[in-house]
């Protein structure tokens, strides 16, 4: 029996993900990003993180390019953002606060939290390229602490646990 697309995605579907964004830096030194879920941690020593990445997606073509990437972790109302960087609209980056470090990435500021790596491994896996970097740098935003933005059965939730925003 074949797996459909439509039936893989479906099942998949329910499992429920973090939102994030992921950006790097074009050869031409243009900011390149897209909104994912696909990404997980590999290693704590050393700190390394893993992204999927479409085949097809100019992020891909930056980061291969680059060697670097940036993942950013959403807040809870960070839907609008999340919304933006999922489109194909050449204006993701406009009006954002962003920051460069020496690899290249951009980094958006106003993410919950965020990691820089520099890419170790990339693997081609059917339409996506799997990248794992080294993880660089890490930061928590200045903001409030809040709830992360999740993705589960194609629509956007919230966690309901009312200790997610409490002291550890």
């Amino acid at each position: 029996m074949t797996v459909t697309a439509e039936e893989f995605r479906a099942v998949l579907g329910h499992l429920a993900g973090g939102v994030t964004i992921v950006t790097a830096q074009d050869s031409a030194g243009a900011p390149r990003g897209l909104t994912a879920t696909a990404v997980t941690s590999v290693s704590l020593a050393p700190p390394m993180i893993l992204v999927c990445v479409g085949s097809a997606a100019e992020t891909n073509s930056a980061i291969s390019s680059s060697g670097s990437f940036a993942v950013h972790f959403l807040h809870a109302n960070d839907r609008a953002l999340a919304d933006r960087f999922a489109s194909d609209s050449g204006t993701k980056f406009e009006g954002l606060n962003l920051r460069s470090d020496s690899a290249g990435a951009p980094v958006l500021e106003q993410a919950m939290a965020w990691c820089e790596a520099t890419v170790v491994h990339e693997v081609p896996a059917g339409d996506h390229t799997v990248f794992i970097g080294r993880v660089e740098r890490v930061a928590v935003g200045q903001s409030s602490p809040t709830k992360p933005l999740v993705h589960y059965r194609g629509r956007y939730a919230e966690l309901t646990d009312p200790d997610v925003d409490g002291e550890e």
